[in-house]
């Protein structure tokens, strides 16, 4: 069975503005990425996970599967969501919070 998300591009964001630029311009035609963030202590800066799922979901894409990619990174799968999938209790509370704070897209 051939793995999916190992044809989607590794992308490397510094920040977390870096990420929303890229997604901006690529949304809605990328089938997704798989987003390298550093590993605790790893002194690499990269954008946080939680600042990738902030952006992820203003831009209607959703996270999936975390892999190991090295000693100081992994790799986060991000791709759009599907038109009829579930929101998780979580997601959605983030969603909420970024609809009223006017940064959904």
């Amino acid at each position: 069975m051939i793995n999916k998300s190992n044809e989607l591009p590794v992308m490397f964001f510094g920040e977390q503005q870096s990420l929303e630029n890229w997604l901006e311009n690529n949304h809605d035609t990328s089938p997704g990425i798989r987003l390298q963030i550093a590993k605790k202590n790893s002194g690499v800066v990269t954008v946080s996970y939680d600042e990738a799922l902030e952006s992820a979901l203003c831009y209607g894409w959703v996270d999936s599967q975390k892999e190991k990619f090295d000693e100081k990174m992994w790799v986060q799968r991000f791709t759009p969501r599907r038109a009829r999938s579930i929101w998780s209790k979580v997601n959605k509370d983030k969603a909420e919070l970024l609809i009223t704070n006017g940064r959904m897209k």
